[in-house]
């Protein structure tokens, strides 16, 4: 006795059973594409920001690294290191750190145990690598570094006697270590140290 090909089955008991399994594939897959559409997603409360471009080291370049460096002063050099190559610096002391201004550079030093603790910078050619400098506006400064800053209000007295106070604040970016000093809606200084989880 040959067998022959079972021919299909199209009852509607099958049709049910075909659809089912169609049913159950779909939203597995819609599953999948959920779950990997959700791991693109930034976490809640994570800030929404721009990642950093890869920021390389040059000689001279004029890149600002939050956290980590301004041009060739990167946090923890030598201040005989940095003088060899800014000239001798106007030192002042303060109750936490040796500040070294280096005027035509337009970088102050704060050094401690005679290292680069934290650089401020006042000089418009030194930026980040999404651009932001002395003199960008407060709308670059979010959009690049997002909104997970701390806001500090800043006493300043006016420019004028009975002339209007200026509306100075800071914006601490703690976690990436980079600090804008605002006067108005544009960046009056920019503070650059190690990150903290303040």
């Amino acid at each position: 006795m040959s067998e022959t090909p079972s021919e299909p089955d199209f009852s509607d008991e099958s049709r049910k059973r075909q659809r089912r399994w169609l049913r159950v594939l779909l939203l597995a897959s819609l599953a999948i594409l959920l779950i990997a559409v959700g791991a693109e997603l930034p976490e809640r409360g994570e800030p929404s920001r721009r990642p950093n471009p890869a920021i390389t080291a040059g000689p001279d370049d004029q890149f600002i690294a939050p956290g980590e460096r301004v041009g060739f002063l990167r946090l923890g050099l030598h201040i005989s290191a940095v003088e060899q190559r800014l000239g001798r610096g106007k030192a002042k002391p303060t109750q936490s750190a040796v500040l070294y201004r280096f005027d035509k550079a337009g970088v102050t030093c704060g050094v401690q145990h005679s290292q680069v603790a934290y650089v401020l910078v006042t000089n418009p050619a030194l930026h980040t690598p999404a651009g932001i400098a002395v003199g960008s506006d407060a709308d670059l400064v979010v959009r690049e570094l997002g909104d997970d800053y701390e806001y500090e209000p800043l006493e300043k007295p006016p420019a004028t006697p009975n002339g209007p106070k200026p509306n100075a604040f800071t914006l601490h970016y703690w976690k990436d270590g980079i600090h804008i000093n605002m006067n108005g809606d544009k960046v009056e200084s920019i503070l650059i140290m190690s990150p903290t989880t303040n």
